[in-house]
C-alpha cells in the first residue's frame, strides 16, 4: 500500500472516474480561509412545462423587427445542447409554410394561440414560439462631471493653485423588451408567456477621448441578455455553486485521523478528490465522532453524484452538532434541491 503522510491509502474511486466527476462538477479550488470548492449544477428551466415539448417551431414574431428576432430564437434553439446533445429539434421553416400554404393562412398574421397550434401540430411539432418584440428604447442623460486643473505655478514649476472646471457627460441606456409564448400544440394552450426585459449603458464625458456607443451596438447587448434570460426559460442550464469544506470541530481528533484529513486538503488543492476521499474515508474510521469527517464525507459523495449518501452524511453531521452549522444547514437544503431537480431532469432529457 502506499503511504502519505501518517495516514495509509486504500482503494477507492479511481483516477478516470475521479476525473469524470471533476469535468462533470467543473471543480475549482478556491482561495481563502475556509477551504472551499465551486461546482456546477445542471438545473431544470424556469419554465418547466414548456421545456419538455422538444420538438418545436418558431413563428414570426409581431412588432418591431419580429421576423429578424424570430430567425435569431430559431437558431438559438437548435444550438443548445445538453451533454453534448442537442436539446431542441426545431422544424424547419419550410416545413411550417407548406402547413401555411395548405391551410390557406398567412404565417407573418397568425397571431391566435389555437391556430398556431393547430399548423404546429401538422408540422410535427410539440411546441410552437410565438410571441411580441416590444421594441428598442433608448435614452440619453445629460449632465456634467466636475475637473480640476492647475491655474498658476511657482518658480520651480509646483502648481500653487488648483481651478475647478465642468464637462459635458452623456449617458446613453438602451432598453430591449421581447414578450415570448410557447404554445402546446396537443392543447393549444399557452404553457409560458413573460415579458423579458433588459437594458445595455455606455457613459462618456467629453474630455474622455472615446466616442459614445451607438444605440445598434448597444441595443445587440441588450437583445443578447433577454435572449439568455428567455435560454434559462426553456432549457436547463448550469448554473455555479460554491461547497464550503469543515475541517474542524469541537470533538477530540486523534493526530492521526487529524493528519489524514490534512493530507486530503493537500490533495483537493491539486484536484484530486479521488485521494482526498479516501483519505478522509480512514479518518472515518480513526475518528467516528464530530461533525467535520461526515460532513466531508457527504462532500465526496455529493461531487460524485450519489445523492442520497450524500444527504445521509450531511444528516448524520448534523445530529452530531450542539448548536446549529450554517455549511451544513445549507448542504442539506442544496442536496435535497438536487435531489428533486434530478427528478423532473430525468422527465425531460
Amino acid at each position: 500500500m502506499e503511504k502519505y503522510g501518517r495516514c495509509t491509502r486504500r482503494a477507492g474511486l479511481g483516477r478516470t472516474a475521479a476525473l469524470a466527476a471533476a469535468a462533470l462538477f467543473s471543480l475549482a479550488v478556491m482561495g481563502g480561509c475556509a477551504p472551499s470548492m465551486k461546482t456546477r449544477m445542471l438545473v431544470p428551466a424556469k419554465a418547466y412545462e414548456a421545456s419538455r415539448l422538444k420538438r418545436v417551431a418558431v413563428m414570426p414574431f409581431t412588432g418591431p423587427d419580429g421576423a429578424r428576432v424570430a430567425a435569431e430564437m430559431e437558431a438559438m434553439l437548435a444550438g443548445i445542447t445538453i451533454d453534448g446533445k442537442p436539446y431542441f429539434t426545431v422544424i424547419e421553416r419550410n416545413a411550417l409554410e407548406k402547413v401555411v400554404a395548405e391551410q390557406k393562412l398567412s404565417l407573418s398574421g397568425m397571431v391566435d394561440e389555437q391556430t398556431a397550434g393547430s399548423v404546429g401540430k401538422l408540422a410535427g411539432a410539440e411546441g410552437i414560439f410565438m410571441g411580441n418584440v416590444g421594441g428598442i428604447r433608448a435614452d440619453d442623460a445629460h449632465s456634467q462631471a466636475t475637473r480640476t486643473r492647475c491655474g498658476a505655478k511657482n518658480q520651480e514649476g509646483k502648481c500653487i493653485r488648483w481651478d475647478e472646471y465642468k464637462v459635458d457627460c452623456t449617458k446613453r441606456t438602451v432598453t430591449f423588451t421581447l414578450t415570448p409564448k410557447v404554445v402546446s400544440t396537443e392543447t393549444g394552450q399557452i404553457v409560458s408567456s413573460e415579458t423579458l426585459s433588459a437594458s445595455a449603458s455606455d457613459d462618456q464625458c467629453a474630455d474622455s477621448g472615446q466616442a459614445l456607443a451607438s444605440v445598434n451596438a448597444l441595443s445587440a447587448n441588450a437583445e443578447k441578455a433577454v435572449m439568455d434570460q428567455f435560454r434559462e426559460m426553456i432549457a436547463p442550464y448550469y448554473v455555479d455553486m460554491e461547497i464550503k469544506l469543515i475541517t474542524s470541530d469541537d470533538s477530540k481528533m486523534s493526530p492521526e485521523a487529524n493528519q489524514c484529513i490534512k493530507d486530503g486538503l493537500a490533495w483537493f488543492k491539486e484536484q484530486r478528490m479521488d485521494r482526498a476521499c479516501e483519505l478522509w474515508s480512514k479518518a472515518a474510521s480513526l475518528h467516528p465522532e464530530g461533525y467535520a469527517i461526515p460532513y466531508l464525507q457527504g462532500v465526496c459523495a455529493e461531487v460524485h453524484g450519489s445523492l442520497d449518501e450524500a444527504l445521509e452524511y450531511y444528516r448524520a453531521a448534523d445530529a452530531r452538532t450542539k448548536k446549529p452549522n450554517k455549511d451544513i444547514a445549507l448542504a442539506i437544503s442544496r442536496v435535497e434541491t438536487k435531489m428533486e431537480n434530478r427528478k423532473k431532469l430525468e422527465k425531460c432529457l
